[in-house]
């Protein structure tokens, strides 16, 4: 019992929210009691100013002036674990979670001394060149490809994690923007400690675009557990229709134009979160 209490302590989850959102952030609770249940991990919110009352969360401030990545760097300090879950208040648990599995991840990250661990949005193909011999579920990321390394709900080694934005003070899109950056300057090849899992392990759907709940929340009502929304409205369905278009586009358009063509369309009216 000991070991297991040690291995659980290497990793623990912050969730950087902002106070606008933490009507959010209760359905987050909700569906993490449903379908994580047994989750061994420590748990810390941090938001601007709001503290959030829950016996399983660890809820801190720091000010109204902080983003996305100096909150995270807050949570830090309340934490002895050597790798950290970055969450957002807004990727919810679909269905049930596989802390085993998880478990397995971190001992992964340990032994290849894996430095960032992706749950990725969408299934990853698993290929001859891209594989490990010791674990199944992991492969390694090229460096080519927009978005392979993101903000998103996604396994740091802490010190990492620090490097990269420790005083910077960015938000989720100044990262999303520099590893798109750092995606469209790079040659192809994989990354020597950065990974990502062949499937969405943690099966999360994010809900919130805009201020509004996403088309996809209609899957929690297939699964028979609606989300309690509240007055936040829904996002208009065009907008699904538009980021699947965006998701096409990512695969199909060269990376040397893409930059261009956001200007391109930027002067039409049309918004970006990213430059690149």
């Amino acid at each position: 019992m000991a070991a297991d209490t040690a291995q659980t302590e290497e990793l623990a989850i912050i969730v950087s929210s902002c106070d606008e959102t933490l009507d959010v952030f209760k359905e987050f609770m909700r569906y993490l009691r449903l379908n994580w249940s047994d989750c061994p991990f420590q748990l810390i919110l941090v938001t601007p100013t709001q503290h959030f009352i829950d016996d399983r969360v660890l809820s801190i401030t720091t000010s109204a002036e902080t983003k996305w990545a100096e909150r995270i760097i807050k949570g830090l300090e309340y934490t002895n674990a050597k790798y950290i879950f970055t969450m957002c208040e807004d990727a919810f648990f679909l269905k049930p979670i596989n802390t085993k599995y998880i478990l397995k991840i971190v001992k992964f990250m340990q032994k290849h001394n894996i430095k960032y661990y992706c749950n990725p949005k969408y299934p990853v193909k698993k290929k001859k060149d891209n594989s490990f011999d010791d674990f199944d579920g992991a492969l390694k990321i090229r460096k080519d490809i927009p978005y392979s390394v993101t903000c998103f709900t996604n396994i740091w080694e802490k010190n990492e994690f620090v490097k990269l934005f420790g005083g910077k003070n960015w938000t989720g899109w100044d990262i999303e923007n520099y590893f798109l950056k750092v995606s469209s300057q790079s040659k192809k090849g994989y990354y020597n400690n950065y990974v990502t899992d062949k499937d969405n392990f943690l099966n999360v759907v994010e809900t919130i675009n805009g201020g509004c709940w996403t088309y996809e929340t209609y899957l929690f009502e297939k699964n028979g557990i609606s989300i309690q929304k509240g007055q936040r409205p829904d996002a208009l369905k065009s907008e699904y229709y538009r980021k699947k278009i965006h998701i096409m586009l990512n695969h199909i358009v060269p990376r040397k134009f893409r930059k261009s063509l956001k200007k391109i369309f930027s002067k039409l009216g049309y918004k970006f979160t990213t430059d690149y």
